[in-house]
This record gives structure tokens, sequence and C-alpha cells, in this order.
């Protein structure tokens, strides 16, 4: 009986109604520039639209998909170190943000 517990507490369940996640970090970069990371955690391929604002709209990538477990980083111009900024990401077509951060 013991074995039998130790072989089912050891065999992975099916994750039918199980969340992936994704991380959406911002960081100031050199001179007036901020790195946008964005890691994936979900359980399938997923894409994704990146838009990041500093008064206004300073880089948009429509499109790009990540695999389970990878990650997307960009250097994005700001035009000036003390100004805040904003990154907006949404999954697919979805016009919901799905994350957002700030960089005061």
């Amino acid at each position: 009986m013991i074995a039998g517990a130790a072989v089912l507490a050891r065999t992975p369940l099916a994750a039918k109604r199980a969340q992936g996640y994704t991380i959406l970090a911002l960081a100031r970069g050199p001179g007036s520039t901020v790195v946008v990371d964005v890691r994936s955690g979900e359980l399938a391929p997923t894409r994704y639209r990146l838009v990041v604002t500093a008064g206004k709209t300073v880089y948009r990538k429509e499109t790009f998909e990540l695999e389970p477990g990878s990650r997307r980083s960009v250097r994005v111009a700001v035009g000036s170190r003390t100004r805040p900024v904003a990154a907006d990401l949404y999954r697919g077509k979805q016009a919901r943000t799905y994350r957002r951060v700030h960089l005061r």
C-alpha cells in the first residue's frame, strides 16, 4: 500500500484547466532607454502585442510569439530618463490589456 501511494504521488496528473502565466518587466536602461522583458510561462505557444508609451507611443510590436519557457527583451528609447514609462502587453488580437507595468 505504501509503494502504491508513492507511485501515485510521483505520477503527474492531467491539467486540463491549469493556467499559465506571463511576466512583463520594465527597467531603466543606459541613457534614455528602458528595457522591456516578456517571459512566457504559458502552457502553449502564445501570440502577444507590445506597446510602450512615454507620454506618447514610442514602441509598438504588432505581433510576436513566444514558446512556453521562452522570453523576449527589447530596448526602447524614451526621450528622457526622467519621463514616466508604461508597457502594455496584449494576448493575440484581444483589445483588453493582459499585463501592464509602469516606471516612474
